[in-house]
Formats: C-alpha cells, structure tokens, sequence
C-alpha cells in the first residue's frame, strides 16, 4: 500500500537523546528529549494537520520539563486526558524519580505542566503503565531494587498532582530462580493484569 510521506520537521537544533512520546489523540503528541547541549529534559507539543489525517507537522515552542535529568524518560497519555511524565533525575549526585502531570488540547502551544514530584528517592530502573480501571485509572510504578526484588507503587491522579501508596514487593529475588532485573511492564485492560518482563543471569528474558 503506498504510503504519502509529508516534509521532515527538524524539532531539536541540540543533540536530542533518549526521545519518549505520547500519543494525545486526534493527531496531538507530546514530544520529550533529553537536550544533552544544555543537560535538560524539553518538550514539544506535536500537531498533525487536519486533526491527524493529513501530513504535515508543526511543533510548539520548546520547554523545559527537568533541569537535572539523568536518563530514562517516560511519557503515557492518562485515560483522563493528561500527559504523565517520569524520569530519573541526579542532582548533584543525589538520585531520585521524578514525576509531572500535565494538560494539552488541540491547539496548544505549550504544555501546561504541574508541579515536579518526587515519586522514589534512590537510582532505580523504573517504568510505569495504567490500570485502565475506569475514567481515572492508577498509575503503576514499578521498579527494580539492587536486582533482587521487583517493588511498585500505586498512584492516583488528581488535577496535576499525584499521591502515592505504600511500597509492595511483587517478584523476591528469593522466589525466583537466578533473577536479575527489571525491563518493562505493561497493564492488559482484557484481563485486568499486569504483564511484567524481567531477566535472568542465565540471560533469559521471561515474562510473569
């Protein structure tokens, strides 16, 4: 099937590094990149001509979502509509997992984001996903501690701001034959599970 490509758009003049998107709908995205030039996570508000149908871009104005970023940047569009960003921050040499919740429409220049969160103190390999339980679902944050357990954290959204829960283990290192870490996790909306993908030292990746 032929496909009609539109004209690049050339977003970051920086060297833009470790990209994550969201997918806002209706030919709207929230772009973030880690502006390696001036060590800071920016953002760009995506449009789509002809709300998505067409093939032509433009881009919002740059802003700065975190000014101490260190990697691992994450973005999901919530089922309430707002653009949930997470990242591994340094400052310096003090590590922590930063969240922000914020609001774009068609039509916006710019993300309106609220205030920056810490949502774990430590250097961990985290990701989130949703619990599409309904208008409002929880956010799942899982991580990996010193590659022996796999912990999370549930969190739920209210404006721009998100309260979290009590620290559970889900996988002990001790129940599981040669663990050795975290890679991903993804909630099944079907089945009303979560999907977590991990490895081991035999160098076997293995989902429960």
């Amino acid at each position: 099937v032929p496909v009609s490509q539109g004209t690049e758009l050339t977003i970051n003049w920086q060297n833009g590094a470790s990209p994550a998107f969201a997918n806002m709908g209706g030919g709207l995205g929230v772009l973030a990149v880690h502006d390696q030039g001036n060590g800071e996570y920016r953002t760009y508000v995506l449009q789509i001509a002809n709300s998505g149908t067409g093939t032509t871009v433009t881009a919002s104005s740059v802003q700065t979502l975190a000014d101490h970023p260190d990697s691992d940047i994450k973005l999901i569009k919530h089922s309430g509509g707002k653009v949930v960003a997470m990242w591994k921050e340094n400052n310096d040499g003090t590590r922590s997992i930063k969240t922000r919740v914020g609001t774009v429409s068609s039509g916006d220049s710019s993300v309106t984001w609220g205030t920056e969160q810490t949502a774990l103190s430590g250097n961990y390999s985290v990701r989130m996903t949703e619990a599409q339980t309904g208008a409002n679902g929880e956010i799942i944050m899982m991580y990996d501690v010193s590659q022996q357990n796999i912990k999370y954290k549930i969190g739920t959204l209210s404006g721009t701001s998100i309260s979290w829960g009590s620290e559970q283990t889900v996988i002990a290192g001790s129940e599981i034959t040669n663990y050795h870490s975290f890679r991903d996790c993804c909630w099944d909306n079907s089945s009303g599970r979560v999907a977590i993908v991990y490895s081991r030292t035999n160098s076997r990746i293995v989902i429960a």
